[in-house]
């Protein structure tokens, strides 16, 4: 929980106003979100140094490697989808909170030396490293999104 308090205070000193529209998200980001942390994707792997500065939302300790994923994208939780699927199979959807699971938005992409996929996601609630089990239907947030190459 402290990490996490450290993350966002780092983060609220690189705000930027949301004045993009709510990118395809969960309607907080119009309604309630008006500012969003300024973290734009990288075109190298992210250090240490990026991290504290607020550049970057994890780093693998100079072993990472970009991912080739168009950024910035959106995903939302596997968990939320399948509890999703869940409650329409049974017919209960409507009927107990929100219709869909909510969307993050995905800002960094990288490998670890294990080959395992990392992301930095940002949340409604949570700024965040989320590993690749964690997301599902990831998408480019739209046209002019930048793929990264692997490498």
């Amino acid at each position: 929980m402290q990490a996490r308090i450290a993350l966002n205070s780092l983060f609220r000193k690189r705000l930027r106003h949301n004045g993009l529209g709510n990118f395809g998200l969960d309607p907080w980001w119009d309604d309630e979100l008006k500012f969003i942390p300024g973290v734009a994707p990288l075109s190298r792997p992210a250090t240490p140094g990026d991290v504290a500065a607020g550049k970057a939302i994890f780093h693998l300790a100079g072993k990472g490697r970009l991912a080739d994923i168009k950024l910035p994208a959106t995903a939302v939780f596997r968990k939320e989808k399948e509890a999703y699927e869940r409650k329409e199979a049974a017919g209960l959807i409507g009927l107990f909170g929100p219709d869909e699971p909510g969307r993050v938005l995905i800002v960094q992409a990288e490998f670890d030396a294990d080959g395992q996929l990392h992301y930095g996601i940002i949340a409604q609630r949570e700024i965040r490293e989320a590993n690749a089990d964690e997301l599902a239907d990831i998408e480019p947030l739209d046209s002019t999104a930048v793929s990264r190459p692997a490498g």
